[in-house]
């Protein structure tokens, strides 16, 4: 074995403390980056599983218009028409969304009415009543119900507790039922306001009736559904479901149903899905940032660690470069070490970091109540980051061993060499000369650390840089977070309301219906039409989404059009059409592209423009063109008809009253109130607060470690110049200066780096992060740039503390005697 390959291993067991570190930084990285990205596909593993445990519904149909229930079983009876369109079971049910009075208390609510225990969609008792004898037996035609877990939990909700009573309320009436259990669909693994679409988790109940008991109450006992839910044999295949549909819905139209507000909805469409997947990509998109924090980090401890064994050993280095040892060979001799730790430290990472995800999705398991379980280790990723950290790691601990092979064996071995040999006044000296506060001896030094020693400048402005980004991106979220949300309803849903009939209605009925009321109760209104369609590209069913049309004339609803091939978004023909930026990034549909549309029959429009406001699945048209050229006539919709309203209602309308009249005179599927979803997405974005935050914060640790770390070696450096400066009798509040002063000029530059920088940073962390599902102003806020320079100098005043006390604390003759200068 040579004797620089001896050494390796000798330094290895006598630096037991910088051996240990190098293994716990590449362990630490690569566990944190393993864990959070490994637990994403766990987690959607998990989830998938639990759909198919629970028997979760691959498409269901939702009708706004109940239609009966021997539709549902004729269409189970026919064991032909199952086989040979491959669905494997189908199934009614009666869901409603109302209000609940508990303990006086009102509640948003969403009733199910089920033949429990119920084949699709099967719900999990979590914990039952004693008094009832078996599972089966809970509703029973009874007024028993089971309540979802959340709700009924004391983490996020009420704390309830079996056998107390929860009041429907339903229109005027109001009808008493027993909760006899508490339970939970996998559909329910979010749940989510159907308003507002935001999760509303322990504020809305979720609740579990007997459905002959619900329609007794709803319909005077007609078996009346207004959902059909189904699975095909393939459990999750998309062209099945498809197919399935296309034959499902003939059936019904056949059947004499009004499909024209008919909506279905496939697995992976569903809000719940939605949601579970936004989150669980955002782990896996944090974890990817967070791993790049983690490599930053990894970068400037492997440097600072090698950098202070080369300085600790130099004259060592200095002896085998007198034996004729090349500077190649001094470099590879501390690569191997570095290489030997790294791949200590990623053998334990790799395990620590699938633990980790293992950990991550149990965690989350636990939140919500899965029964089933998937660990897949996917190894392509496990290998791809244990090479990216382990390049990284070499990389950086040949960089810290190059400068001190650019130098003579001599000044190697010589205790006293300072690799700066300048020893006039440099152009920078001059310049910021004129400036009173640098005219000092003790404010040039800073100067001459920063202008002589490039190569260290360079490092701390790019690693106070980062630290910069990560607080500007963060400080720039949160200021225009609650701008984007407020400018969706001041400047484009500006509606009070929105009302949803269950069937299309002439607009004559509604126009000779407002004539009727109180000028002063509806200042202004206008008609709209949602429908439900497919979406085909390319002749292939890709999934359904729904078109909302409104009038050309609009002042109730903009659109925020943020990219467009005409030149006014009212003014699209029927064969045109708006989409929102997440329904088209879902389906990688771009402007210019044909897609076919329709319910009843398929037609052919172009995409002339995208939408970018809150997260958007939707279409638009103008009614005017949804009605021309016979184009409604495909979503069975008659020419002249219309499927809701949006209202402004002035400042003394009774809207309880005007409910009512509502009620009385149509049949209304959905009363949205802007200011109820206002104030749900409001409780949205505060939770998202908190990592914003947590982003600074981590942002300001960054800024202090780096800080410090820089200073620290610049200390190790320069030791001699601060004894000398003690000698002298210095102040201390001058090394305060010194310090300070320097790294603030170095945060200076950083910042005048990271306007271009954090800029281009910004928005590439917009489009990776959001994936343009969400609208956020992409300008950052100018009051951002002062205060992420003050947050950068409170990290510096920080790190300058720490570092002064370890001055401070030098004793001089004891350090003049340790180099024999005394």
């Amino acid at each position: 074995m040579k004797i620089m390959d001896r050494k390796v291993l000798r330094e290895i067991k006598n630096q037991k403390f910088r051996s240990l570190l190098i293994i716990s930084i590449v362990t630490v990285t690569s566990a944190m980056i393993l864990g959070m990205r490994g637990g994403h596909p766990m987690i959607m593993a998990t989830y998938e599983e639990n759909l198919r445990v629970n028997n979760v519904a691959d498409g269901r149909f939702t009708f706004r218009s109940p239609i009966f229930e021997s539709n549902v079983s004729q269409i189970k009876s026919d064991a032909e028409f199952m086989n040979s369109h491959q669905i494997a079971d189908i199934e009614g049910r009666l869901i409603l969304h109302l209000e609940i009075k508990y303990q006086a208390e009102k509640f948003p609510c969403i009733v199910i009415g089920v033949n429990f225990p119920n084949s699709i969609n099967q719900v999990y008792i979590e914990e039952m009543d004693t008094t009832v004898e078996s599972p089966t037996d809970v509703l029973n035609t009874t007024t028993n119900c089971i309540i979802e877990s959340l709700f009924a939990g004391t983490l996020f909700g009420q704390d309830i507790s079996l056998g107390e009573n929860v009041t429907l309320l339903i229109g005027a009436d109001e009808f008493d039922f027993s909760i006899r259990a508490v339970g939970q669909d996998t559909d329910f693994v979010y749940v989510v306001d159907p308003v507002s679409q935001m999760t509303l988790m322990g504020q809305l109940a979720v609740i579990w009736v007997d459905l002959t008991a619900l329609q007794e109450i709803v319909f005077g006992g007609l078996p009346m559904i207004n959902q059909v839910l189904f699975t095909v044999t393939e459990r999750l295949e998309k062209p099945l479901i498809m197919a399935a549909q296309d034959a499902l819905k003939t059936r019904f139209a056949s059947n004499n149903i009004d499909i024209s507000g008919l909506e279905f909805t496939i697995f992976d469409e569903t809000i719940d899905w939605k949601f579970f997947d936004a989150d669980a990509g955002s782990m896996d998109k944090v974890g990817t940032i967070f791993g790049i924090i983690g490599l930053i980090m990894c970068c400037v401890a492997i440097y600072n660690t090698i950098s202070r064994l080369v300085q600790s050993q130099r004259k060592n280095v200095g002896l085998f470069m007198s034996m004729g040892a090349n500077a190649s060979e001094i470099i590879w001799h501390y690569v191997k070490i570095t290489m030997l730790l790294s791949f200590i430290g990623l053998l334990l990472g790799i395990s620590l970091g699938h633990f980790f995800a293992i950990g991550i999705t149990q965690l989350l398991v636990r939140f919500f109540p899965f029964q089933a379980y998937l660990y897949p280790i996917m190894w392509n990723e496990y290998i791809l980051i244990s090479v990216i950290v382990f390049a990284v790691c070499v990389a950086f601990s040949g960089l810290s061993a190059y400068p001190i092979t650019r130098i003579t064996p001599r000044e190697a071995m010589s205790a006293f060499f300072n690799q700066v040999k300048a020893t006039k006044a440099v152009l920078s000296e001059k310049i910021f000369g004129w400036i009173p506060g640098f005219q000092s001896i003790h404010m040039r030094v800073p100067i001459r650390e920063i202008f002589l020693r490039k190569r260290k400048s360079t490092i701390t402005i790019l690693a106070i840089t980062t630290s910069m980004i990560m607080m500007i991106t963060s400080i720039a979220m949160t200021a225009n977070m609650y701008g984007a949300l407020n400018r969706n309803f001041e400047e484009y849903n500006t509606a009070d309301y929105q009302i949803q009939f269950e069937t299309s209605i002439p607009m004559s009925a509604i126009h000779q219906f407002m004539g009727n009321l109180s000028e002063n109760d509806i200042l202004d209104y206008e008609t709209t039409i949602t429908v439900y369609s497919s979406l085909i590209q390319a002749g292939e069913v890709q999934g359904g989404f729904i078109i909302e049309c409104y009038q050309a004339n609009s002042t109730l609803r903009n659109l925020n059009i943020v990219d467009k091939e005409i030149s006014d978004p009212k003014d699209i023909t029927s064969d045109e059409i708006i989409l929102g930026i997440a329904i088209a990034d879902k389906f990688d549909i771009l402007l210019g592209d044909v897609i076919q549309i329709g319910l009843l029959d398929n037609h052919t429009v172009q995409v002339v423009g995208l939408v970018g406001e809150l997260i958007d699945y939707t279409g638009f048209m103008t009614i005017e063109a949804f009605h021309s050229n016979n184009m409604s006539l495909n979503f069975g919709i008659p020419m002249g008809y219309v499927s809701g309203l949006l209202l402004n209602v002035g400042a003394e309308t009774d809207v309880i009253e005007l409910r009512e009249k509502f009620d009385t005179t149509f049949a209304i599927s959905q009363w949205i109130d802007a200011n109820q979803s206002h104030q749900s997405i409001l409780s949205l974005m505060q939770s998202m607060l908190s990592m914003l935050i947590l982003f600074i914060l981590v942002g300001m640790i960054i800024g202090v470690l780096f800080s410090f770390n820089t200073m620290y070696m610049g200390f190790l450096n320069r030791e001699n110049d601060f004894l000398a400066f003690k000698a002298m009798g210095t102040s201390p509040k001058y090394f305060v200066k010194m310090i300070f002063w320097e790294n603030a000029l170095l945060s200076l530059f950083s910042l005048i780096l990271t306007i271009p920088v954090g800029y281009f940073a910004y928005w590439q962390s917009m489009d990776y992060m959001i994936e343009k599902k969400f609208y956020i102003p992409l300008s950052i806020p100018w009051y951002t740039w002062p205060g992420v320079l003050l947050l950068s100098l409170v990290s510096i005043w920080m790190a300058t503390r720490r570092l002064t006390k370890k001055i401070n604390n030098m004793n001089l003759a004891d350090e003049l005697r340790s180099r024999m200068i005394t």
